[in-house]
C-alpha cells in the first residue's frame, strides 16, 4: 500500500514538472554546437547582398518573359531573326559577304552577345529550385556572372562566336522548352525541335573550335553565287517557319 501510494504522488508531480526533451527541437540541438555555429558563420559570409541585387536586377525584367510566349510567337520571331539578314544578301552580296568575313572577330557585337547570354544564363539559374544547391546558389550566381564579365575582358580573341555559340545553347533550350506543349498537337513541332537539336550541336562544336566558323563564312562568301544562293536558302527556310507560326502553332 505504501509503495503504490508512493506511486500515486509521483505521478501528480509529473504534470508540473517542466520536460526539457520536448522544449529543445533537434535542429536547435545541432545549431547549438560549435561546429554548427561556425559553418553558419561560413555560410551567411558567402551569402552577399551583391547576388541579391543581381536577382532583382535580372529576374524582374524577365519574369514574365516564360509565362506568356508561345510557340507561335517564337517561330514567328526566330524565322524573322533569319530571313530579314538574307534580304541584304540578296541585294548587295559584296557587301553582305565583307561584314560576314568581319564578324569572327567583332569585339563589340561579341561582347554585346556574351553580356546577353550570360543574362540570360543567369535567369535561369534564378528560377531553378534544386535543394542540393540551395546552399550554393549566391555563390555560383556571383561566379557564372564574373566568367561571363572576365570574358569580355581577357578573352577577346573570337568572343563573337563564342557568344554566338551561348546564345545558339540558350535559344535551343527556348525552343525546346516552349515547343514541347505542341507536341501532340502537331507533328511540324519537329521541325522546330530538330532545328533546336542542331543548334545545340553548332553550339557546343563553335564553343570547342571558333575558328570553324571563320573557315566556313569564308568558303560562304567567296563568290556573289554562294551568298545569294545561301541567302535565298536562309530566306525561304526563315518565311516557312514565319507561316508555320501564323497558321499550324496557333
Amino acid at each position: 500500500m505504501f509503495i503504490r501510494g508512493q506511486n500515486l504522488d509521483e505521478n501528480k508531480k509529473l504534470p508540473n514538472e517542466p520536460i526539457l526533451q520536448s522544449s529543445v527541437s533537434p535542429e536547435n540541438k545541432r545549431n547549438s554546437t560549435p561546429f554548427a555555429q561556425n559553418f553558419n558563420e561560413k555560410r551567411t559570409h558567402f551569402d552577399p547582398k551583391l547576388s541579391h541585387l543581381l536577382f532583382a536586377l535580372i529576374r524582374h525584367p524577365l519574369g514574365s518573359i516564360e509565362m506568356t510566349l508561345n510557340l507561335s510567337t517564337l517561330s514567328i520571331l526566330i524565322g524573322l531573326a533569319m530571313a530579314l539578314p538574307q534580304i541584304y544578301g540578296l541585294v548587295k552580296p559584296k557587301e553582305f559577304a565583307a561584314n560576314v568575313r568581319k564578324f569572327p572577330r567583332n569585339v563589340p557585337i561579341g561582347i554585346a552577345l556574351t553580356l546577353l547570354g550570360t543574362a540570360w544564363f543567369l535567369w535561369i539559374l534564378s528560377q531553378e529550385a534544386v535543394s542540393d544547391f540551395a546552399t550554393y546558389k549566391n555563390v555560383l550566381f556571383l561566379l557564372f556572372a564574373a566568367v561571363g564579365v572576365g570574358t569580355c575582358i581577357f578573352v577577346q580573341d573570337f568572343i563573337a562566336v563564342r557568344g554566338l555559340a551561348v546564345m545558339f545553347l540558350l535559344v535551343a533550350k527556348l525552343m525546346v522548352d516552349t515547343g514541347r506543349p505542341m507536341l501532340e498537337k502537331t507533328h511540324w513541332t519537329l521541325l522546330i525541335q530538330t532545328w533546336a537539336y542542331f543548334m545545340v550541336v553548332a553550339g557546343i562544336w563553335l564553343t570547342l573550335s571558333p575558328w570553324r566558323l571563320r573557315d566556313f563564312l569564308n568558303w560562304a562568301t567567296a563568290d556573289e553565287k554562294r551568298v545569294r544562293v545561301g541567302s535565298a536558302i536562309r530566306l525561304a527556310f526563315g518565311l516557312f517557319v514565319v507561316v508555320l507560326g501564323l497558321t499550324k502553332f496557333r
